[in-house]
């Protein structure tokens, strides 16, 4: 291993962490209003239903099935770096959409 592998590898996040996403604490489920969680729950599947079938069985497979970047590209045909490319664009459309909608600020 040489020391940009190394260097490398002391960022990494351990195995089977996921990096915190910005828009966990507006999805996690406080006890709250049931009328708003709710409503969040029908305005994340919204924003899933406008997205195309193959960025939505990326970004559901990734985040809702937990499944690793290369099991995700070996599923549906597509490069690694393709998958990431997806992953990382949907993650800003989802950021902006629940902006827009008042879940994040």
């Amino acid at each position: 291993m040489n020391r940009l592998d190394k260097r490398q590898a002391k960022r990494r996040r351990p195995e089977g962490q996921s990096a915190p996403a910005p828009w966990n604490d507006a999805i996690v489920a406080d006890g709250g209003d049931p009328e708003e969680d709710l409503a969040l729950k029908e305005g994340i599947n919204a924003f899933l239903g406008s997205l195309g079938k193959e960025v939505r069985i990326v970004f559901l497979q990734k985040y809702w099935y937990c499944c690793r970047i290369d099991e995700i590209a070996k599923n549906t045909g597509l490069s690694v770096a393709n998958v990431k490319v997806i992953l990382h664009r949907t993650r800003k459309l989802f950021s902006d959409y629940l902006k827009q909608e008042g879940y994040l600020s």
